[in-house]
Parts: C-alpha cells; structure tokens; sequence
C-alpha cells in the first residue's frame, strides 16, 4: 500500500485557503478543489533515503498527508480529521448534508480533511459538495487496502484502527491539534464552542473527549476527541499504538483470516480507556454528557417515547453506534430522520431533517 498525494500543475503542492482568487462561501473550504493536486502516486525518491517498500505492519510516514495536515492547522488552528473508505461514503455525504443544514455558519467543513483510502472514496468525495454552486471538500488519498464493509471485532477492523492509530501519532508529532470525529453520527447543534473552550487557559485539557456511556458511566468514545499535540497526549497515544501492533501482529492475519472475529482483544478504545485513567499528569475534559451521547441514546428515546428522554435535554451530537453494520446504522439515522442526503447520493435532501417521535415497530 502506497499512501498518494496530489500535486499542483505549475505551482506548489497543497495550496493555503488564502491564496485562492474566489470569494469563500461560509462553511465551504477556500480552497480550489482536491487542491489543484493529480491524484499521482507519491515518487519513491520521496521517501527517506534507503526505506523499504511499505507493508500493512511497517510504520508508514504520512509525508504529504502530513504536510496537508499542517496547512489546515497553520490556517484555522486545528484539523477536523476523518477516515473513510468506500463502505463509508453514503455515511460521510449525508454527515456534511448534515453539517451544511445545522450549521450553516459555522466553518468546520473548511477545517476537515477527509482522508480515503481507496480511489473508489476519494474520486466519489472529490466530486461531493451537496448543493449546486458549493466548494470542494478538502479530500486526501492515503490508500489501505480493506474490505467495503468493516465490523467492529474484525482483524481487518483492528488494522485499520492501527492504520489510523500511526496517522494520528505522526500528526501530534508535528505539533498539529487533531479533532478526531466520524461520520456516523448527527450535529444538530455547534459543538465547537463547548469543546475548543476547555483546550484554553491554564487547566487546559490535553484531551476533550465524551462518554460512550449513558450517565453516570464515563468510557471514552474512540471516535469523538479533540487531541492537543501535547507531551502526555502523545505519550498515550504511542503506548496505544505499540499495544495495538503487537495485537495486529500477533494474528498474523491473511486474507483467509482478516474477517475474522477477535471480540475486544485489538480494541483501541479499549486500550486509550485505560491509558487516559493510569496516565499521571494527563488532563481530560468530558464533554456535557446530556448534549453528546452515544448511540446508546436511541434506546433510551425507544423507551422514554420523547425526542430527548424524560427530563433530559435535546443532545447536539448523536453518535450511530452501539449498532453493527453500515446498512444498520443507515437504516436507523432514516428512521430517526437523522440522514440528509438525498436518494440520488449526490446531492443533499430538501427540507428540514429533525428528530420525530415513531411507533416503536418503526424503528430498526
């Protein structure tokens, strides 16, 4: 597997929001699509001198995914970051259809980069911009070859985790603050404000990050935390990373056995739980676990029969966990009304997505 980056004709690599000529539309990057990039694989004489072809368990180096990383830090302060492949392009589109309509002055869109890992997903987000007349999304091709549709429990989901896991420790080596999200979830709110501001000041949390548990349990979520480039962040995150190779490589996977199931045993989220509570010195900030909650969330609102529980708030993210499988979890945001993109897949839905109360046989 070969990571790819695209290179501007005539110009230098990655253009800086502040160089493009038209006039930015609100919430859409300032940038000109894919970057003015070509899509052509990274040149091996890029890489270090004497490096080795790289392997599923060799430790990449990310350079130009890197280098895009840090042109979004230098300009907005922090890098929204997703990880997708081609199972997960239905579910990234309707998150920035979602973003797009509650939302709509808010610029996180500019401070997401979407990194895909397969042509199939970066050709599909490179030509998304759900409305007529939009800009491009910032989109990256790392490639990692894996299958459509990824479990929870899976070998090949746990390689995919560590795939992930090495992107973001040579990202908090550079310095560049991370957001880590995941498009299986809605914002029916800003949830910027109520993050960013405890990464500020003295007490300022290394990491902010929400519950994956109802009140008053506190598990961290693996796919919601805010990661300041800091000296214990990036401690916990290598411990992470050196616990999660050793699982990976103890599998020894093939592609006779990457489907197979291990339960918990290469869970990241498992192991960054652990790492944050015996960590000394590391500051972790919960987000208000009444307006982010897990996908344990609709099974309370099944039970309560309310849109936000009895006596609790309306949450402003909503996690589409607790759940196995895409056409699940897809099946479930349409039934709660929390999927925005069009039947077309390429355009955003018309009108007002909220949350509506329905029969209990309705829902998945």
């Amino acid at each position: 597997e070969k990571g790819e980056h695209f290179k501007n004709v005539g110009t230098r690599d990655f253009m800086l929001a502040t160089e493009a000529s038209e006039v930015p539309l609100g919430n859409f990057p300032a940038v000109l699509n894919r970057y003015g990039w070509d899509a052509k694989p990274v040149p091996s004489a890029e890489r270090p001198s004497g490096a080795a072809p790289q392997t599923e368990y060799e430790k990449r180096d990310y350079v130009g995914l890197r280098e895009a990383a840090r042109k979004l830090q230098l300009e907005h302060g922090f890098v929204v970051l997703q990880l997708l492949n081609r199972g997960y392009v239905t579910m990234t589109k309707s998150w920035v259809c979602n973003v797009l309509q509650k939302l709509p002055t808010n610029d996180i869109l500019a401070k997401t980069l979407f990194v895909t890992t397969d042509a199939e997903s970066f050709e599909a987000m490179s030509s998304f911009s759900g409305r007529d007349g939009a800009r491009a999304l910032h989109v990256y091709k790392e490639e990692w070859a894996s299958a459509k549709s990824l479990n929870y429990g899976q070998v090949a989901y746990y390689q995919m985790m560590l795939f992930r896991t090495r992107m973001l420790v040579r990202l908090l080596q550079d310095g560049v603050t991370v957001w880590l999200t995941e498009a299986d979830a809605v914002w029916l709110g800003d949830p910027e404000p109520y993050v960013v501001t405890q990464t500020a000041g003295k007490e300022a949390a290394d990491i902010v990050t929400m519950s994956d548990r109802n009140q008053p349990g506190k598990f961290l979520n693996g796919g919601f935390q805010f990661l300041r480039p800091t000296a214990k962040t990036l401690e916990v995150w290598q411990s992470v990373e050196k616990r999660l190779e050793k699982a990976v490589r103890s599998w020894k996977a093939t592609e006779d056995t990457r489907a197979r199931g291990v339960g918990d045993a290469g869970s990241e989220q498992l192991m960054l739980d652990q790492q944050i509570n015996k960590m000394p010195g590391l500051r972790v900030a919960w987000v208000d676990p009444e307006l982010f909650v897990s996908g344990l969330w609709y099974k309370t609102v099944r039970k309560s029969g309310g849109p936000a529980g009895a006596g609790k708030r309306m949450p402003l993210v909503i996690l589409n966990n607790w759940i196995v499988g895409n056409d699940a979890k897809i099946a479930r945001a349409k039934a709660n009304r929390h999927w925005y993109l069009a039947d077309d897949e390429r355009t955003c839905a018309a009108g007002k997505m909220d949350y509506v109360v329905l029969p209990e046989t309705q829902f998945p």
